[in-house]
């Protein structure tokens, strides 16, 4: 049996080549990029964040040089379904690949 440090460290590379592409709520899309690089568009206005992954289950989403703006948020990926869930709120937010 693999020790639990092994397990998270294999797989964490596999959320981050899942997540990149596009997801939509219908209202918003994201799209996750090789680099990094979030793009959120949301009623015709896009903006550009950062993301990257803290531990097997958990990413942190802001802007770029701004580490007040940064976000943690536990991560769920399904299938074609996407969940964010920001770790202060307990809210998720439920995308769907496009």
């Amino acid at each position: 049996m693999r020790d639990r440090k092994e397990q998270k460290t294999m797989f964490s590379p596999f959320l981050s080549d899942l997540i990149i592409g596009k997801w939509t709520t219908g209202s918003v899309t994201v799209e996750f990029l090789k680099d990094g690089t979030m793009k959120s568009t949301s009623q015709g206005k896009t903006e550009v964040l950062g993301y990257k992954f803290l531990e097997s289950h958990m990413i942190e989403i802001g802007v770029s040089g701004h580490p007040t703006t940064w976000q943690s948020y536990n991560i769920d990926i399904s299938g074609k379904s996407l969940t964010l869930t920001q770790t202060k709120i307990g809210s998720p937010i439920v995308y769907t690949k496009d």
